[in-house]
């Protein structure tokens, strides 16, 4: 082709649609890049391969007749891709390196680089900032110490208490807490509450609505050997003993029409258990109050108390209640 021709293919060019586009993409688009573009065509085939670079690479993008996209791998403001999705924002710190925007224009989910991530927010004060209601089963800490969260909701005035073996659960924040209790429906003898945490005090408070007929016998985490010594008085007379009992008389009741008994003890790791007790009762106004006051040991130091039990030769009355407080701690 001679110079003539050259110059007439030129002036074609400039009037043309075609040299417009490419002087738009030229200097309105100067991001825009696509290099190593391989076109492909499929006979025979419903998939098309291409590569392509846009801002960056795209490769080995797959396009099927379900008219869906699959890339290997995407990087934005990057040649060196580090995974699938690479994106490198300004070196200002703290700009916004990925973002979703919701059709309201407000931001969903936020990737700052400074390695904060924002959820509902576009600029998050820490290394996670939420905005809204999160809902999780459990939690960690930076130590290793794992914590189980409740499945239902607390009440009014209840605080999230932490448990033994990470387990959580709503209640006060006295210092003291109920962390059991049953009640007699009638026709048996004992009295047990079970699944206690491992805490340094307690104190339990034990109610019989009507007569007894027989000892309250104590007994801890079902242990019925030979391992309780206590020493108790009632109404100032001579001291009753036992020594490697198989459990705690707390009182016998007699004429009693109603009694409450009351139990303190505390547990220390490699110490055996030490108790105190008190049992009162009567039939007002005929008669005085009876009462029962003792103290006494459970010789095991090995294992923290799990379950009281009363026990009495009789059915207990029926409406008959234990209930077990702990310490805090």
């Amino acid at each position: 082709m001679d110079t003539k021709s050259i110059s007439r293919l030129v002036r074609k060019l400039k009037r043309s649609r075609v040299f417009a586009i490419l002087a738009i993409l030229a200097f309105a688009m100067p991001a825009l890049a696509i290099v190593n573009y391989a076109p492909s065509a499929g006979l025979g085939t419903g998939s098309v391969r291409s590569t392509h670079i846009l801002n960056g690479t795209i490769v080995n993008a797959d396009h099927s007749t379900s008219d869906k996209w699959q890339f290997g791998q995407i990087v934005v403001a990057t040649s060196s891709p580090s995974a699938n999705l690479t994106v490198w924002s300004a070196a200002t710190s703290g700009q916004t390196a990925f973002n979703v925007v919701t059709v309201g224009s407000t931001t969903a989910f936020a990737v700052l680089d400074n390695s904060r991530v924002g959820i509902g927010t576009s600029s998050p004060m820490s290394a996670l900032a939420v905005v809204g209601t999160t809902t999780t089963t459990g939690l960690q800490t930076p130590g290793g110490a794992r914590f189980a969260l409740p499945t239902t909701e607390g009440t009014a005035g209840q605080a999230l208490l932490a448990g033994s073996n990470g387990a959580t659960s709503w209640g006060t924040s006295a210092d003291w807490q109920q962390v059991g209790q049953t009640v007699n429906a009638g026709a048996q003898t004992t009295l047990t509450v079970s699944s206690l945490p491992n805490r340094k005090h307690y104190k339990v408070f034990i109610f019989y609505h009507g007569n007894l007929g027989g000892d309250s016998i104590l007994t801890f985490n079902a242990d019925s050997g030979n391992n309780y010594s206590w020493r108790s008085s009632s109404n100032g007379a001579a001291d009753v003993t036992g020594v490697n009992a198989a459990g705690v008389n707390m009182g016998t009741p007699g004429e009693w029409t109603d009694m409450q008994q009351t139990l303190w003890f505390s547990q220390v790791a490699g110490h055996e258990k030490t108790f105190f007790f008190t049992s009162t009762g009567g039939n007002p106004p005929a008669t005085a109050p009876t009462y029962v006051t003792g103290a006494g040991a459970w010789a095991n130091a090995t294992n923290a108390v799990s379950e009281i039990k009363i026990t009495s030769a009789a059915n207990l009355p029926a409406d008959s209640f234990m209930t077990v407080y702990a310490s805090k701690d």
